[in-house]
């Protein structure tokens, strides 16, 4: 085989290790944001509640 040819597969193996590695950090960034907007909801929930049961008499 060519070392051109060589070079050209190994850009193309490392092109790919690199797509894979971008796609795994952009999942690993669009979980973390969807556990923040759950934590945010549960969080806003709890807050609201607390807020009509000290506003209520009783």
């Amino acid at each position: 085989m060519s070392y051109e040819f060589m070079d050209m597969i190994n850009d193309h193996v490392e092109t790919r290790l690199q797509d894979e590695q971008e796609r795994l950090v952009k999942q690993e960034r669009a979980k973390e944001l969807r556990i923040h907007q759950i934590v945010f909801a549960i969080c806003s929930s709890v807050f609201f509640l607390l807020t009509f049961l000290l506003e209520t008499p009783h």
